[in-house]
């Protein structure tokens, strides 16, 4: 019998609650596969398998490494997505809740466990975003020169004709 991590539980709970579906249903439609997806990458990143994930969610865990993949490139189209992404994220590292000192039952062991959780969701943030930024740098670094040109000769308060008139150019190359 497979052994599932009482943190999978936890995050399995999360999902489920976020997106108000049930990630073991068997079915392929969008808000599942999204949810799953969510739940996979996050995973991936506290460090399981993707034979675990695959096992926790029954399935292969070719599925999971193709979730974990093309994540980011979902999330860049996908912006509420993404939001619920780290959502889901924050509540499973427990960043929304503030470490207790008055508590007597708090140690600072577990503070110190609860403070390296949210390092580590945070720099895994901090990756995603740089990963993101690198991404849109290589994008607009091939129209680089035209956007020099653009900014060196579009006199202020005259915007608004340039861009028309650069509509105008393309409207006329696409025909």
């Amino acid at each position: 019998m497979r052994r599932i991590e009482p943190e999978m539980i936890q995050l399995k709970i999360i999902v489920n609650k976020k997106f108000g579906l049930d990630l073991n249903a068997n079915t392929r439609k969008r808000d599942y596969v999204n949810a799953r997806l969510v739940y996979s990458k996050i995973l991936r990143e506290r460090g399981y398998t993707h034979d675990a994930i695959g096992r926790s969610l029954n399935r292969d865990h070719a599925t999971i490494i193709y979730y974990c993949r093309c994540a980011s490139n979902i999330f860049i189209q996908d912006r509420f997505l993404e939001k619920k992404y780290f959502e889901c994220k924050a509540l499973f590292f427990g960043e929304i809740q503030p470490i207790e000192t008055s508590d007597s039952e708090v140690t600072l062991a577990e503070q110190l466990d609860t403070l390296k959780e949210k390092v580590y969701g945070l720099t895994a943030e901090n990756k995603l975003l740089s990963s993101e930024l690198d991404e849109r740098v290589k994008k607009t670094k091939r129209i680089n020169k035209i956007i020099n040109l653009i900014e060196e000769r579009t006199h202020y308060g005259k915007e608004e004709l340039v861009e028309k008139k650069i509509r105008e150019m393309f409207n006329g190359l696409t025909q």
